[in-house]
């Protein structure tokens, strides 16, 4: 009975050792060369990963080392001590811009986005002491050497991306205590010139560099006249037909002329429109006004014309913009879209052009400008009728999530009513666009 027991057991052993050379003899089979192949290459990526993100710690090492050390005076006053401390403020942003270029940085869209904001907090932290000469020292080296990492050819595109980017986000003073921040007027011809420059300048480098530009009419201030007249006819140029080589790309370019018409918009902080107004005024009605343009192209530039300050613009007729204002909510309202999914799009778009037309309570907007009795009056019913499209558009989405069938039989009847209010508001607002259309000189006498 015993051997019996230990036959089995040596058997029993017998078969696991077996067991064991046989998978140790599979896993050091030859492997299939595809499958060797790509092995090698993901360790081969792995370890290229490995030495950028070793690069990456060294090169934030080296700069934490300068800012705690050699510059942790600079940072707790804002003041440069002399040539020593301005040198190494110096490379410690060329460490910055090393920093930004490394391909660690553009594994993915997320980084890409990321790779600048370890430079930028460093700015604004220099901005936060009043009067700092090593912030005013800062913009003034990097305004120096990003055109030439535009430049760059060989660099990555999003590289090249990211420093047209930090020229327009340079500040003459940061953001603080609740004010906006000052963006860099020394920056805005640099940024004019790569928005100009299609020979040298991608289309991707040049949509970053209108991004600053914008920005600059957003924030900034132009005294310089040849600059402010420079500053127009490049947002006019844009607005106007976009750029040809953007022709076979509609939504990008239609996309670029909305930021022109919000440039153009914000022309009112500037205090640059002057006599140059007229060209502005006529240009972004005639965007508006064209119904053969992209819908939210033609609300982008009412919208920039109703925060223009049309007072200054002599014999403007105030009717025809608003009434561009109705055509185009009714307009909006009248899509073959579903209402699921835009119900929302549309209600922004009626909020944003009520405000053009009517403005906050009735004050400041395009009907208070209306000097005739008679017309102004004949415009507020119409206002009405919008506002009875933005409380039809307000109505809350019934939801009943204990009983997800319920709610679903629940949101249908609700899409099937909202569709129905706004087809009857749709054929009051035609009517009144008939009685009403959209003729006459927007510049009487002009």
């Amino acid at each position: 009975m015993n051997r019996r027991k230990l036959s089995g057991v040596a058997c029993f052993l017998l078969l696991l050792g077996c067991s064991v050379l046989v998978q140790s003899a599979w896993a050091q089979r030859p492997a299939p060369a595809k499958k060797q192949k790509d092995k090698d290459q993901q360790a081969q990526e792995k370890e290229r990963l490995r030495q950028l993100r070793m690069a990456d710690t060294t090169l934030n090492g080296k700069i934490s080392t300068l800012k705690f050390g050699q510059l942790k005076r600079v940072f707790e006053t804002g003041a440069l001590g002399g040539d020593q401390q301005r040198q190494a403020l110096r490379q410690m942003f060329d460490l910055h811009l090393q920093r930004m270029q490394l391909p660690y940085n553009y594994q993915n869209e997320r980084l890409v986005t990321r790779a600048v904001q370890p430079l930028l907090n460093t700015l604004r932290e220099l901005g936060e002491k009043n009067n700092s000469t090593a912030h005013q020292e800062a913009v003034a080296h990097l305004l120096a050497r990003l055109p030439a990492l535009v430049e760059k050819k060989d660099a990555p595109m999003a590289v090249r991306y990211n420093a047209v980017l930090l020229i327009g986000l340079l500040n003459q003073r940061e953001s603080q205590d609740n004010q906006p921040p000052v963006p860099l007027p020394e920056a805005l011809p640099v940024l004019l010139d790569i928005v100009s420059d299609a020979q040298k300048h991608p289309p991707v480098i040049r949509i970053g560099a209108l991004v600053g530009v914008v920005r600059h009419t957003r924030y900034g201030s132009v005294s310089d006249p040849q600059l402010a007249a420079r500053l127009l006819r490049t947002l006019l140029q844009v607005l106007e037909k976009g750029w040809p080589e953007l022709e076979s790309s509609p939504a990008v370019n239609t996309w670029i002329r909305i930021r022109a018409a919000e440039g153009l918009g914000n022309l009112r902080r500037t205090n640059i429109l002057g006599s140059q107004g007229h060209p502005v005024v006529e240009q972004l009605f005639q965007v508006a006004a064209n119904t053969k343009e992209d819908l939210a192209l033609r609300i982008a530039a009412l919208e920039a014309l109703g925060r223009l300050d049309l007072s200054q613009v002599q014999g403007f007729n105030p009717e025809l913009p608003a009434r561009v204002g109705i055509e185009l909510i009714h307009r909006s309202i009248s899509r073959e879209v579903p209402l699921e999914l835009m119900r929302r799009q549309i209600q922004a778009d009626v909020g944003r052009l009520l405000l053009v037309l009517w403005g906050n309570d009735g004050k400041g907007g395009l009907l208070a400008q209306v000097q005739k009795e008679e017309a102004r009056k004949n415009l507020a019913e119409a206002v009405q009728a919008l506002q009875r499209v933005r409380n039809v558009l307000a109505q809350r989405v019934p939801k009943d999530r204990r009983n997800p069938e319920q709610e679903k039989v629940l949101q249908e009847e609700f899409y099937e009513k909202l569709k129905s209010d706004l087809e009857a508001e749709a054929e009051g607002l035609k009517a009144w666009l008939e009685k009403n259309p959209v003729q006459g000189k927007l510049l009487q006498g002009g």
